[in-house]
């Protein structure tokens, strides 16, 4: 992974799901792979959104990511379902700030 700090190259990184050892927890670690390594691969990788260093509300990204497991990884809505009906929706979201029921209502 990139340097905190900034200097020029890589250094390792441990990266913690906090997930139980169980299969379904599995898949969604796969799926968390993926999503790093396409961050990787395409130099998008926003190394805020792997660690967890802050502290109270989370912020519109993770709500969604939280989402997209529940939804699409753990449960039963498809990809396409996903992109058109629920992304579509949290895009409308403000995406600054903490996530909370009063910046998600109009």
């Amino acid at each position: 992974m990139p340097r905190r700090d900034g200097a020029p190259g890589l250094q390792q990184t441990r990266i913690s799901l906090k997930l139980d050892d169980t299969p379904i927890n599995r898949r969604a670690a796969a799926k968390q792979l993926q999503t790093l390594e396409g961050q990787l691969s395409t130099g998008t990788l926003e190394l805020a959104y792997w660690l967890d260093e802050t502290a109270g509300s989370i912020t519109s990204r993770e709500a969604s990511a939280k989402l997209y497991l529940a939804q699409v990884v753990l449960g039963r809505t498809g990809e396409s379902t996903w992109q058109v009906n629920d992304l579509g929706r949290l895009r409308q979201v403000p995406q600054g700030g903490a996530c909370t029921t009063k910046s998600i209502r109009p």
